[in-house]
């Protein structure tokens, strides 16, 4: 995947020349589906919907090859593939997932999924910012690894991981 046109232009005006991106389809498509399928099970909580997580994980599926087709072909017009990302895949991860009745509910529930991920990024975003996650996981991604997490963040990490696991494995059953 080479860089569009006008970011390697901008790149290049600040000295960064022949910009060039690895994806990993496989991971890409992984990443979008766990996310996804938090976001909807958040909504679902929220809506109190109360559906099965194969219908949460057939519209995270349904938005995560969305995010590859976007990776792959990455000239889609700038509007054109906003309006279809905001408004078609939106409503359509929404309808497949819940048991959506009429128009004013399919919209209330689309609403809600992007409150939900503005809330999430939000989150996330606080917690690399002020909790120096981002720099011990930049350095575990630069091979670092028993240097670049000390072993009460380890015991953190497990923490959360056991608590994640254990809430996932409640929403499902």
């Amino acid at each position: 995947y080479k860089a569009p046109e006008k970011r390697r232009r901008l790149l290049q005006a600040r000295g960064i020349r022949n910009v060039e991106y690895e994806i990993y389809m496989d991971v890409l498509f992984f990443i979008n589906v766990l996310m996804d399928l938090l976001l909807l099970n958040i909504l679902n909580r929220i809506m109190d919907h109360k559906v099965h997580i194969g219908r949460l994980t057939a519209a995270a599926v349904v938005g995560s090859v969305w995010s590859c087709a976007l990776a792959i072909w990455p000239y889609i017009p700038w509007i054109l593939e906003r309006f279809v990302t905001w408004a078609v895949i939106g409503s359509l991860m929404v309808k497949i997932a819940f048991p959506i009745r009429n128009c004013r509910e399919l919209l209330k529930n689309v609403a809600a999924l992007y409150l939900a991920a503005a809330a999430l990024g939000g989150v996330m975003y606080a917690l690399d910012v002020h909790t120096n996650t981002g720099f011990y996981i930049r350095r575990l991604l630069a091979g670092e690894t028993t240097e670049a997490m000390p072993l009460f963040f380890w015991t953190f990490l497990l923490a959360g991981g056991y608590f994640g696991v254990r809430y996932l494995l409640a929403a499902v059953w």
